[in-house]
C-alpha cells in the first residue's frame, strides 16, 4: 500500500492499557485516554473527541448511539470510552470501510484493495471496547434499512462528505432519533448546506456550534 494511504494504529493492547492505567487522571476524564487516542488515524481533533466522550457518557444511559463514518475508529473509540464509563448503551459504527473522499484522493486511482475494517476491529480490541462497540460494515443507505426502533439518543454524522450523502444520513437516520435526542455533524464548514437542509427537513431546532467545524441540534 502507498505510504501516504493511512494504516491502523501501531501500539499493542498491552501498551495502550499500561499507559491508560498509569495516568493519575480519573476514568471520567478524556485526557486520561488522549495520549493513546491521538495515535488513531483520523480527522477528529481532541476537543471534538472530548465533546463526544462526554455526550456518550450521558446518551448511553438513555438510548443507543449511532455513528456514520468510523474508518479506523478515532471517533468511535471516543464514544465507546464514554459509554463504557456509563456502563450502559452501545455505539453502532456504520461504515463500508472502503475509504472516505480524502483517502480516495490520496490513492489517486491506484488499484488497491483498501479496507479499514480489520484495523478498526483491532483498535476496538486494543482499547478493550468489544462489549460497547457494534461494528456495522456497510453503506449507510443499506444499513439504515435494518434499523427499526426509534431509540437513538445520539447520532454522529461523519460519513461520505458530499451533499446527497449527508442530507440522507441526517434525514433517514434522524427518523430513528428519540424525542430530544441529539444529531451531531462533523465538517460543518464544508457541509453547511446539507446540514441546514437536513435539519429543516427533520424539523430539528436550535443548531449549536461545538466549534467552527462541528455542530449539533435536537431531533
Amino acid at each position: 500500500m502507498d505510504p501516504e494511504v493511512p494504516c491502523e494504529y501501531s501500539l499493542s493492547k498491552a501498551d495502550i492499557q499500561a499507559i491508560i492505567a498509569a495516568s493519575p487522571l480519573p476514568v471520567s476524564d478524556f485526557k486520561r485516554y488522549a495520549p493513546v487516542w491521538r495515535g488513531i488515524f483520523g480527522w477528529l481533533d481532541e476537543n471534538q473527541a472530548q465533546w463526544l466522550f462526554d455526550a456518550a457518557r450521558i446518551s448511553g444511559r438513555i438510548g443507543q448511539i449511532v455513528e456514520i463514518g468510523s474508518a479506523f475508529g478515532r471517533s468511535t473509540i471516543a464514544l465507546g470510552l464514554g459509554v463504557k464509563i456509563a456502563n450502559n448503551g452501545k455505539v453502532h459504527g456504520v461504515d463500508p470501510h472502503t475509504g472516505d473522499i480524502e483517502i480516495k484522493r490520496r490513492m489517486d486511482g491506484q488499484e488497491i484493495k483498501y479496507s479499514s475494517l480489520e484495523g478498526f476491529n483491532r483498535n476496538i480490541h486494543r482499547f478493550e471496547l468489544e462489549d460497547w462497540i457494534v461494528p456495522m460494515a456497510g453503506k449507510s443507505e443499506d444499513v439504515v434499512k435494518q434499523w427499526v426502533e426509534r431509540n437513538i439518543n445520539l447520532l454522529f454524522i461523519d460519513g461520505w462528505h458530499e451533499y446527497p450523502a449527508v442530507f440522507h444520513d441526517i434525514t433517514e437516520w434522524g427518523k430513528f432519533v428519540m424525542p430530544g435526542g441529539i444529531i451531531v455533524a462533523h465538517d460543518y464548514i464544508k457541509l453547511r448546506d446539507a446540514i441546514h437542509d437536513g435539519m429543516k427537513e427533520l424539523k430539528g431546532e436550535d443548531l449549536q456550534h461545538i466549534d467552527d467545524n462541528m455542530v449539533f441540534f435536537r431531533g
